[in-house]
């Protein structure tokens, strides 16, 4: 099974779990996950690059789900994941 088959099929199954779940619980819990694998990583310096490619990822990241949001405001029948007031 190739890396990228492996990151699907979790992604898959996180997705299946914090489907319902408020955004801001979601966020903390993936955050402590990431901390808790990057802790079992060995060398600080790698945990230091994985840190900075999590930070990189950051702008797709805010895109993607600008686009996605806007996919789901157009979506006949759709309804918005969440309901968030702005601050």
């Amino acid at each position: 099974m190739s890396q990228m088959t492996k990151a699907n099929e979790l992604a898959d199954r996180i997705m299946e779990i914090i489907h319902s779940v408020e955004p801001a619980e979601v966020f903390e819990a993936l955050a402590d996950c990431y901390a808790f694998k990057m802790s079992q990583v060995e060398c600080p310096d790698c945990r230091k690059q994985a840190a900075r490619v999590l930070i990189e990822a950051v702008p797709h990241m805010l895109a993607h789900a600008n686009e996605l949001a806007a996919e789901y405001a157009t979506a006949v029948g759709t309804e918005t994941p969440s309901v968030h007031m702005c601050h």
